[in-house]
């Protein structure tokens, strides 16, 4: 009783640093981010606040970077802001996949993302497909949504014919999300 209140008492008076700490995954080691989504999760069973503290937090990143990618310039986003814009579509699609974030959100993004279509944000959105796609259509609830979504995202890849760099990514999540019977559609 005594080690529980004051694991509770230090986690409380050091929380902002954990959940900042947890919202920085290191962008050099994307191999990582798995391993931060399911420590975050882990925490979240014990404190109940780091889950929606980190969302708000990695939501907030991403959008700020999703906004510097869609006003990069005329040569389009920095190298670094693609770079970190995907490295946050990896982590938010870990933290779907420990339901610490709704598919309702990660539709939500998504929907913004195809929206605007541009290149940076066809691989920002492949990124996120990549890593919570399969989970998405393992969903009984998302499923429908998601192959509305890829439908929809391959309508778009088709009229735009975007630039060559991105169809490759394009081509490549849409069937990993996908299960194996459905892949001659894309």
């Amino acid at each position: 009783e005594l080690a529980s209140e004051i694991i509770c008492r230090g986690a409380r008076a050091h929380k902002r640093l954990l959940v900042r700490a947890l919202s920085t995954p290191p962008v050099k080691r994307p191999e990582v981010v798995p391993r931060y989504g399911r420590l975050a999760a882990i925490l979240t069973a014990c404190f109940k606040h780091i889950g929606s503290e980190l969302t708000s937090i990695i939501l907030d990143e991403f959008e700020q970077s999703r906004e510097a990618c869609a006003n990069g310039g005329r040569d389009g986003p920095l190298p670094s802001d693609l770079s970190y814009s995907i490295h946050l579509s990896l982590y938010l699609g870990e933290l779907t996949k420990f339901t610490l974030l709704s598919s309702e959100k990660i539709f939500g993004v998504l929907k913004q993302l195809v929206d605007t279509f541009s290149h940076a944000h066809v691989q920002m959105a492949c990124s996120l497909l990549d890593s919570c796609g399969k989970y998405l259509h393992a969903n009984r609830e998302s499923r429908e949504r998601l192959d509305g979504m890829l439908t929809v995202f391959a309508k778009l890849r088709a009229a735009h014919r975007s630039a060559t760099a991105a169809q490759p990514h394009s081509r490549s999540s849409a069937p990993l999300s996908h299960p194996l019977h459905t892949l001659h559609t894309f």
